[in-house]
């Protein structure tokens, strides 16, 4: 039987695709992403076959609704080019917003195949499903405009500052798509990592996010701070830190320097396995699994009160969500305080 894993997220990686797949033992696989650097990381690190598929329309606007109408027009072609001879297979996807063509092939696949749904966690299923809408006039003519389009109902949503086109109750419904949770172990994943550059000597993880270019920062503000951040680093653990952006991030900002060894799109959870003394994020969801990482006894610092936030609401809404997850991690208010912490024994 032919499994279709279409993967948008790289948050869904270790702890529900991978383990999935590997699940499926020997059987025909088939990895779709419009992501280049998931593309990237499945094709140079996994055994499994993995496409790029390249009509990726986001939000229709005033100066892209040309672009999202060509794209819309692509993907016709590009779905009966990948997918218009398959039938009976099973077909998974992991999360509910923004790459929307991609659920537009889901639809079309569901006439002939079987589709999966699984949800991050137990709890967050109905959630996800039924996500907070923003219904003005804009939004209404954005869902009108994707129904025309692609033939898909969508709402639009607004997460920790960020609006995402998503699919909800009538999508799952119209489609006959069964939603699950599953107990994965995710350890599983280790066998993966058997590529990874060595990074024994190394005691600090510093996971950085695309702040600057979700919009979330000033850059030049965002800069100073890397700035002071690198020198505190350099003072007291020369060498001994690991600058990890995440995978979408096309560039560092400040002073901050890539780990040459180490690919840029691969997970940041790929890298936890090694015994940090600390691992430091800006704004970072892969903290909030420590158990799962090996990172009980490790001290997990975010520095979102440190940093300059165009919108202190979205900031505060940004921790409530890291601290609902994980109520352990520490948020230091200055970098006086985080150089204490990082100074304690």
């Amino acid at each position: 039987m032919k499994h279709i894993f279409f993967v948008i997220s790289f948050g869904s990686i270790y702890r529900r695709v991978l383990p999935l797949i590997d699940s499926k033992k020997d059987e025909d696989i088939l990895v779709v992403t419009p992501n280049r650097s998931i593309f990237k990381f499945f094709f140079n690190y996994t055994k499994y076959p993995v496409i790029q598929v390249k009509t990726n329309p986001k939000l229709i606007t005033k100066s892209t609704w040309y672009m999202a109408l060509s794209n819309a027009i692509k993907s016709k072609w590009e779905y009966k080019r990948l997918f218009g001879d398959i039938t009976e297979a099973q077909v998974y996807f992991f999360g509910t917003g923004t790459t929307i063509v991609l659920f537009s092939y889901i639809q079309k696949l569901a006439k002939n195949n079987t589709i999966q749904f699984y949800s991050s966690e137990p709890n967050k299923l109905e959630k996800q499903i039924k996500p907070t809408i923003i219904v003005n006039w804009k939004t209404k003519i954005i869902c009108k405009a994707v129904k025309l389009l692609l033939g898909i109902d969508i709402q639009v949503r607004k997460d920790c500052g960020l609006y995402h086109l998503c699919i909800y109750e009538k999508f799952f419904k119209k489609n006959n798509i069964n939603s699950h949770y599953k107990e994965f172990n995710p350890r599983i994943y280790k066998k993966y990592i058997e590529e990874i550059p060595d990074i024994e000597d190394k005691s600090i993880l510093l996971l950085l996010s695309d702040l600057v270019g979700e919009g979330r920062v000033e850059q030049k503000t965002f800069e100073q701070e890397m700035n002071v951040l690198t020198k505190l680093l350099d003072t007291i653990y020369p060498g001994s830190y690991i600058v990890k952006p995440h995978p979408t991030m096309n560039k560092l900002h400040g002073n901050m320097q890539y780990a040459p060894d180490i690919d840029s799109y691969i997970p940041s959870q790929f890298l936890m396995y090694h015994k940090w003394k600390y691992v430091i994020a800006d704004c970072s969801a892969a903290l909030v699994f420590p158990e799962e990482q090996n990172l009980t006894n490790v001290k997990l610092i975010e520095l979102l009160d440190i940093l300059t936030f165009k919108d202190i609401k979205v900031k505060q809404e940004i921790k409530q969500f890291l601290q609902s997850w994980n109520p352990d991690l520490l948020f230091p208010q200055s970098f006086d305080e985080l150089e204490e912490m990082l100074n304690e024994e």
